[in-house]
């Protein structure tokens, strides 16, 4: 692992590598054949709901990010907004787990403190995962006991609510997360993701919280509708059915380890697993999930490109 990490060129790869591997693999698993009649049967004005639907996960996504800038800034431009939350899809697409969307959107404003940038990006993804969470567990629970019978317990259920609580505490009660994290040792707290992250309670308190958390499950009910209705394009899935295994993809896929360039492979093959479980074809759940990741992940990260290039040679001051 040590070697990869002093050879990023052979790290990025390999991950590479390693993706495509295994979308190769889950195509041979289902069968080609079957995903391409797939293809050729699907309800077209589905895709296109679904397509479309982008537009509104990227509004909401551009107001949640504006949200917490102008916190920072209250003068920072629409443009500027624009511009960072697209450069950082890019920068996010060629790194496992997108983590390089956190230095694509400092890199992008540099007119204001990268701390406060980077502190900024991290409520965005905490926000997000929490919500993940909450409604992951949830959906988990209502599909083992469905689907799983014989690996369900009644305990799970005290289980689940425990992290639905912890997690609710963390995202209404930000200052909260912020004494506890200073109990931790020094040298942690010297890091400097970790010194951002504390910085937050400067700026984003409980009022702030709320409308955020209202602002990320609008965002969280439209990646759901996008799952339901591209499923729907291949196959007839029941609205629950489909809520309930799209939460449940998004939870597990967020818990692997980033082995891979934009998660390919790793999304699909959970989407294989859930939707085959809940009675449905493997190649609607891989499909669903390609077009998932053109619609929100590809486009973005073209566009982000696209803003790349054009700010390229352009210069401004950074303030550290």
């Amino acid at each position: 692992m040590k070697f990869l990490s002093d050879h990023p060129l052979l790290t990025f790869t390999a991950k590479i590598a390693i993706g495509i591997g295994l979308i190769i693999a889950l195509v041979s698993y289902i069968n080609f054949q079957n995903l391409l009649d797939s293809l050729v049967h699907a309800k077209i004005i589905y895709l296109i709901v679904g397509g479309a639907l982008m537009i509104a996960n990227l509004t909401v996504q551009f107001y949640r990010w504006r949200f917490l800038l102008r916190l920072i800034d209250e003068s920072v431009s629409n443009d500027a907004i624009f511009s960072s939350l697209f450069i950082g899809f890019a920068a996010g697409f060629f790194t496992p787990g997108q983590i390089g969307e956190y230095g694509g959107r400092v890199a992008a404003l540099r007119s204001l403190r990268g701390s406060k940038v980077l502190a900024s990006s991290l409520i965005d993804k905490l926000y997000l995962l929490a919500v993940t969470i909450t409604g992951g567990i949830i959906a988990l629970m209502l599909f083992a006991s469905f689907f799983l019978p014989r690996y369900w317990s009644v305990s799970y259920i005290a289980i689940g609510l425990a992290i639905v609580i912890i997690m609710s505490i963390v995202i209404l009660y930000p200052q909260r997360v912020k004494l506890v994290l200073t109990l931790l040792p020094k040298k942690i707290l010297e890091n400097r993701a970790v010194a951002a992250f504390l910085s937050i309670n400067e700026f984003f308190r409980r009022k702030q919280a709320r409308a955020f958390l209202l602002l990320t499950i609008v965002l969280y009910s439209i990646i759901l509708s996008q799952y339901v209705l591209i499923a729907n394009s291949f196959e007839s899935v029941p609205f629950y059915s489909g809520v309930m295994c799209a939460a449940s993809i998004l939870i597990v896929k967020s818990a692997f380890l980033p082995i891979s360039i934009g998660d390919l492979g790793i999304r699909e093959g959970t989407a294989i697993f859930f939707f085959s479980r809940a009675g449905f074809l493997p190649a609607t759940a891989f499909n669903t999930s390609m077009f998932l990741f053109f619609f929100n992940i590809f486009i973005p990260s073209l566009v982000g490109a696209f803003y790349i290039i054009r700010s390229k040679g352009q210069q401004s001051k950074f303030i550290p």
